[in-house]
Parts: structure tokens; sequence; C-alpha cells
């Protein structure tokens, strides 16, 4: 694949109503004319928290990007996976971390911290 061919001239979720602090875009960025894939870890919801939901919506962004040979952008701040999520939330955190993996040295990766990165997030910032 060669990568989305059109311009979006809107933001378009990738997923729509997941539970969590994670929402997934492709978006275009004007300065530059390209499309990327954007993450962004809202830390207003449970610290920046990582579900086993939230997880799973960056594991797509990462699948989506990787397919479409777009970048991937990560905007965080995040407290990690979520305590309260138990072995489920760290099992979500490690399929995202792997999908991210993936794209590295495939797709450009870039992580934007805009707050805490700790735990596993924090590794993130080593693929960028």
């Amino acid at each position: 694949m060669t990568g989305l061919k059109i311009k979006v001239s809107t933001p378009v979720q990738l997923q729509q109503a997941v539970k969590g602090a994670v929402s997934a875009e492709v978006r275009l960025l004007a300065e530059s004319q390209r499309n990327v894939v954007w993450v962004e870890i809202d830390p207003t919801v449970h610290y920046g928290a990582l579900s086993v939901e939230a997880s799973g919506v960056i594991a797509n962004a990462a699948t989506t990007a990787l397919n479409q040979r777009l970048p991937l952008v990560l905007s965080m701040a995040s407290s990690g996976a979520d305590i309260l999520g138990g072995i489920d939330a760290l099992f979500g955190w490690g399929q995202a971390a792997r999908r991210v993996a993936m794209c590295s040295g495939i797709i450009p990766i870039f992580t934007i911290v805009t707050g805490p990165a700790v735990s596993g997030p924090a590794l993130l910032i080593g693929l960028s």
C-alpha cells in the first residue's frame, strides 16, 4: 500500500464511543499538507490511565498508520496502565506497545509528551 491518497479536510475518528482516555483520528497537518494518524491520551480522564479499551484504540491507530503508511503521532500524558483494570489493562497495554513497535522503522513515529509519561507509556518515547 502506498498510503491514503486523499487529503482529509476535517479529522476522521478511527473509533467512536470507546471508554477511556484515548482518542485517535486521521487528520491533516496544515503546515505540511500531510495526513497523519493522531493519538491523544487525555490526562483529564483518570490521569491518562490506560484501560484495556483505551489501549485498544492505540493498537488500532498504530495498525491503521502502518497499513496506510501514514506517520503516527502520539500526544500523551499518561499514568500508565489502569491499576483498576488489573491484568486486562496490562494485556491491553502490551498489545498497544506491540503494534507501535511493529511500526518502528517502517513509518515515522512522533511522540509529544504533554504531561507525565509513567511506566509503559514512557517506553513509547524510545520508539520515536
